[in-house]
C-alpha cells in the first residue's frame, strides 16, 4: 500500500522514472495519469458549470392591476410597487376549461422605478424580469406571517393592438 502511495507522489510530481526504468511501463503510467488528470479536470469543470447554473430568475408577463405606487425611502432612492396578473389554463376532471388567475407583487427601485412610475399604469401589458424574494415579518398580533415579491431588474411594455 505505501509503494502505491509513493508511485501515485511519483506519478503526480513526474518522478516516475525515478523508480521504473522500462519505458513501455513508463508510457503506460503517464498515459493513466493523463487519463486521471483529464477525468479530475472534467469533474471540476463540471462542478464550476453546476454552479452557474443555480439562479433565481423570474419573467412574468401579465397587466397591472393597479397604477404604481411610489414611495422615497429615507436614503431618498425611490421605490415602486405594483402587481402584475398572470393567467394560466387547464382542463379539470370533468374536462372543462378551468381560467386560474394569479397575482404577483412586483417592487422596482431606483431609477427603474422612477421609470415605472413614468410609463406604467392600470390595464398596462407588460413583461417583468427580476427575481424572487420571500420575507418573513411579525405582525402587531405578534404573528410571523411570509409574503413574496419579485424583484424586478427591468421591464418592457407591449404595445396594444389596433384594431
Amino acid at each position: 500500500m505505501l509503494k502505491q502511495a509513493t508511485i501515485w507522489t511519483d506519478i503526480k510530481n513526474n518522478k516516475i522514472k525515478n523508480y521504473y526504468k522500462n519505458r513501455a511501463f513508463v508510457k503506460q503510467l503517464r498515459q493513466i495519469k493523463q487519463k486521471i488528470m483529464e477525468t479530475l479536470t472534467v469533474n471540476q469543470n463540471t462542478e464550476v458549470n453546476s454552479t452557474k447554473e443555480i439562479i433565481n430568475k423570474v419573467i412574468l408577463t401579465g397587466f397591472l392591476g393597479q397604477d404604481p405606487k411610489v414611495d422615497v425611502l429615507a436614503s431618498k432612492m425611490k421605490v415602486a410597487k405594483f402587481s402584475v396578473a398572470t393567467n394560466y389554463q387547464y382542463k379539470n376532471s370533468k374536462g372543462e376549461m378551468v381560467k386560474e388567475t394569479q397575482w404577483h407583487n412586483i417592487v422596482a427601485f431606483a431609477k427603474l422605478a422612477s421609470e415605472v412610475e413614468a410609463k406604467l399604469k392600470k390595464g398596462t401589458r407588460v413583461t417583468v424580469e427580476g427575481r424572487i424574494s420571500y420575507n418573513i415579518f411579525t405582525d402587531k398580533a405578534g404573528v410571523k406571517k411570509q409574503y413574496t415579491d419579485i424583484i424586478a431588474s427591468e421591464f418592457a411594455m407591449h404595445q396594444k393592438k389596433e384594431a
